[in-house]
C-alpha cells in the first residue's frame, strides 16, 4: 500500500566522523506504513543484524523504503561509494506511529557511531605518557679511593763554600771559592688515597661542594752535582804562592713522602644530569724533605763531608679542574672521577754542619775547610688520578 502525504527526511552518514543532513518537508511516497520506518543504505555494504536491531527498536518488522532519487537529492553525496554507511528516516505528518521514528533517531545515530571503527578510534582512552626518567641527584655526602701518578717539580738555590788555608813563614795565608747555582729535579711517582666530601645541587646544572682527601706518594729524585775548583794565594812573609786544586761534589734527594688537600668545587652538570664537571682549588698540605750530603777534596788533606737535610710538614695551594660520572651498571649509587691538580707546597731550607781537614809537614800546615751548605728548595707537583666515589644519598 502507498501513502501520500507530506513527510521529513533525516539522514545520517558515517564515514571517518558523522554528519548529519535533514531536508525540507517534500511531498514523498512511504511503502508500508506503521511497522517501522528506517532503513540502512550503503555502497556495497550490508549489515543484516545491525539494520534488524535498528529497526527493532521501533518495534517493527517491516522495512519501509524511500526512493533513492529522493536520497541523493536531498544533499547526500552521489558519490555514495565513498562513504561507510548512511541510515534515513521519515517523519509522516499526522501519524503517532511514526513519530517514534523520528524520536528514536538520536538512539539510532548513537548506536551507528558506536559501531563504526573511525569512531571507536576517537573514543578510545589514549595511554598516558611515560614518566619522564628521573634526574640524578648530586646532592649529599660521597666518600671514595683514588689513584694515580704525581709529577714534581722542586727547584733548589744551593751554596757549598769552601776555604783552603797555607801555615808557613810568617802568618797563614787563604783563599776561597763558592760553589753556588740552582738545580732542578722531578720527583715523580704513583699516587694512592681516599677523599670525602659533600655536595649542595643549588639547580639542575650546578653544583658547589667541599672535598677532602689524603695521599700516599712514592715521589723522589735525587742528583749529584761536581764543581771542580783551581785557584791562587800568595801566603804572606813568603814568596809562595799556593795553589789549591780540588772539587765539591753535592749530592742530595728530594721527596714529597704524602700530601692532602681541603678543597672546595663548583660544577656545571650535564650528560642528562649525570656527568659533572667542576673546577676546584683550596688548600693543600704535605710532609716534604730534602736531605744529602757534600763532600771537598783538595790536594793535600783529606776529603772534607759534611751532610744536610730538613724534613716538614708544609702548607700550601691547589688548584685543577675535573670530571665526575655516574656508573649507571653497577649496583648501588657509584660514580667515577677523572682529576687533575696543580699543587705548591712552598719551600723548605736547609743547612749542613760544616767541616775541616788538616795535613801538617815540614813547618807548614794546610787546612780545608768546608763551610755549611744551604740549600732553599721549592716544591710544586702536578697530578693526574683518577678515582671511585659512593654517593651516600
Amino acid at each position: 500500500m502507498y501513502v501520500a502525504g507530506e513527510a521529513v527526511l533525516v539522514v545520517f552518514c558515517v564515514r571517518s566522523a558523522p554528519h548529519f543532513f535533514e531536508s525540507r518537508r517534500a511531498p514523498v511516497l512511504l511503502d508500508g506504513f506503521g511497522d517501522g520506518a528506517i532503513r540502512r543504505e550503503a555502497a556495497g555494504v550490508t549489515a543484516p543484524e545491525q539494520a534488524k536491531f535498528l529497526m527493532s527498536a521501533f518495534g517493527g518488522k517491516a522495512d519501509i523504503g524511500l526512493p533513492r532519487k529522493f536520497f541523493i537529492r536531498r544533499g547526500v553525496p552521489a558519490a555514495a561509494g565513498r562513504m561507510d554507511a548512511c541510515y534515513y528516516a521519515a517523519r509522516f505528518s499526522g501519524e503517532s506511529r511514526m513519530k517514534k521514528i523520528v524520536v528514536g533517531l538520536a538512539a539510532i545515530a548513537a548506536i551507528a557511531l558506536i559501531g563504526t571503527p573511525a569512531f571507536a578510534a576517537d573514543m578510545a582512552v589514549k595511554a598516558p605518557l611515560p614518566a619522564p626518567a628521573p634526574v640524578y641527584n648530586w646532592a649529599g655526602w660521597y666518600a671514595g679511593v683514588n689513584a694515580g701518578a704525581s709529577f714534581g717539580n722542586v727547584k733548589t738555590d744551593f751554596n757549598a763554600p769552601v776555604t783552603f788555608t797555607l801555615n808557613e813563614g810568617a802568618g797563614p795565608g787563604s783563599g776561597s771559592t763558592d760553589f753556588a747555582g740552582s738545580n732542578r729535579e722531578y720527583p715523580s711517582g704513583f699516587i694512592g688515597g681516599g677523599q670525602i666530601g659533600y655536595n649542595w645541587q643549588l639547580s639542575p646544572i650546578w653544583v658547589v661542594g667541599l672535598e677532602a682527601d689524603a695521599q700516599g706518594a712514592i715521589e723522589k729524585d735525587s742528583n749529584t752535582l761536581t764543581n771542580n775548583f783551581n785557584f791562587f794565594f800568595a801566603v804572606p812573609g813568603t814568596t809562595f804562592i799556593a795553589h789549591p786544586v780540588g772539587s765539591t761534589a753535592l749530592d742530595y734527594q728530594t721527596k714529597i713522602d704524602w700530601f692532602g688537600t681541603v678543597r672546595g668545587r663548583i660544577g656545571y652538570v650535564w650528560g642528562n644530569g649525570e656527568v659533572l664537571s667542576y673546577v676546584t682549588g683550596g688548600l693543600a698540605y704535605g710532609k716534604v724533605d730534602v736531605e744529602g750530603t757534600s763532600t771537598v777534596s783538595v790536594n793535600g788533606p783529606s776529603p772534607v763531608t759534611q751532610a744536610f737535610g730538613h724534613s716538614a710538614v708544609n702548607i700550601g695551594w691547589v688548584v685543577g679542574y675535573g670530571t665526575e660520572g655516574h656508573l649507571p651498571l653497577m649496583p648501588g649509587n657509584w660514580t667515577w672521577k677523572i682529576e687533575g691538580l696543580y699543587m705548591d707546597l712552598g719551600t723548605l731550607d736547609a743547612t749542613g754542619s760544616g767541616g775541616f781537614a788538616s795535613l801538617s809537614g815540614g813547618g807548614e800546615t794546610a787546612t780545608t775547610t768546608a763551610g755549611p751548605v744551604t740549600t732553599h728548595t721549592h716544591f710544586t707537583d702536578g697530578i693526574l688520578r683518577a678515582g671511585l666515589n659512593y654517593q651516600f644519598h
